[in-house]
C-alpha cells in the first residue's frame, strides 16, 4: 500500500513537471509568434527618416553595421559590435557503478565564457541611425565552432587570459563564438527612441520585442516560423506525457 502511494505520488509529480514544461514551451512559442507578427506588420524605415518616427513606435531598419569603437572577439579576433563565446573542457572521470566496479563517465565544464555588446550604426543609402543593443535578442553569426582533442598519451592545457587550464582526464576543449560583424549586413527591429536612435521598448510596454540579426528579414522570419512549429510540437509532446503519467498514476490510487 505504501509503495503504491509512493509510486502514485512520483507519477503525479512527474506529470505536473511535464505540464509545467509544456506551459513554458508555449510561452516561448508565443514570444516567437509576436516577433514574426511584428516583422510582417512593420515596414522598413530609411535611416534618414528614423528621427521623424514617433518615439516608442515599432520600427525596423536594414543596412550595413558600422561601429566607431568596435569590440575584438576573444577567439576569432574579428571586429564586431557583439560577441558571445565559451570554452568548454571535456573530461573523463572514473566513478563507482554502485556494484563494486568502476565506470568511466564523460563530463564537461565551462572554463571561460563571456558576452559583450556596444552601440553601433546602421547605414543605408540615405544615411545612418544609431542602435543601442542593450536588452536585444541577438541572432549572431557563428564564427568559431571547433573541438581540440588532446593527443593520446600527451599533456594538454590551454592558456586563457594568463590562466592555464588542463589536468588529467581531459579529453579536449570545445570553442564556440558568435558575433555581429562590423561592415556586414544587419537587420534591426525595435522601437524609435526619443533621441532618434533605436532600442528596447520601455518597461511598461506589453511587447518587449527587440531583435538584431546578421540575417535578412526574410531568412530570419522563415527560421522563426519553423522554430514556432517545433515549439508547438514540443509543448504538445510535454502535455501528452503529462496526461499519460496521470493515467498511470490513476491505477495506483
Amino acid at each position: 500500500m505504501i509503495e503504491e502511494h509512493i509510486m502514485s505520488t512520483v507519477l503525479v509529480t512527474s506529470a505536473l513537471v511535464a505540464f509545467a514544461v509544456g506551459v513554458y514551451v508555449l510561452f516561448l512559442r508565443r514570444k516567437v509568434q509576436r516577433g514574426t507578427t511584428l516583422m510582417a506588420a512593420v515596414q522598413t524605415t530609411r535611416a534618414a527618416r528614423v528621427a521623424r518616427v514617433r518615439p516608442w513606435n515599432p520600427i525596423e531598419v536594414k543596412g550595413i553595421l558600422r561601429c566607431t569603437m568596435p569590440l575584438i572577439a576573444p577567439l576569432s579576433k574579428r571586429r564586431c559590435a557583439y560577441y558571445d563565446y565559451s570554452v568548454i573542457r571535456e573530461y573523463e572521470e572514473a566513478e563507482s557503478d554502485g556494484k563494486g566496479g568502476v565506470e568511466t563517465h564523460r563530463h564537461s565544464e565551462t572554463v571561460e565564457s563571456g558576452t559583450e555588446r556596444v552601440p553601433f550604426l546602421v547605414q543605408d543609402p540615405t544615411g545612418t541611425v544609431q542602435v543601442n543593443p542593450a536588452g536585444a535578442q541577438i541572432d549572431a553569426l557563428s564564427v568559431v565552432n571547433r573541438f581540440d582533442r588532446k593527443a593520446a598519451g600527451g599533456p594538454f592545457s590551454i592558456n586563457i587570459g594568463g590562466a592555464v587550464f588542463g589536468s588529467e582526464g581531459t579529453v579536449g576543449y570545445g570553442y564556440r563564438e558568435s558575433i555581429l560583424p562590423v561592415d556586414a549586413p544587419v537587420y534591426v527591429l525595435g522601437v524609435a527612441l526619443p533621441d532618434g536612435s533605436i532600442g528596447l521598448p520601455r518597461a511598461a510596454s506589453t511587447d518587449k520585442t527587440f531583435i538584431i540579426s546578421f540575417r535578412s528579414e526574410e531568412v530570419l522570419r522563415g527560421a522563426l516560423v519553423w522554430k514556432g512549429r517545433w515549439l508547438w510540437c514540443g509543448a504538445t509532446f510535454a502535455f501528452l506525457v503529462g496526461i499519460g503519467l496521470l493515467v498511470a498514476a490513476y491505477h495506483y490510487w
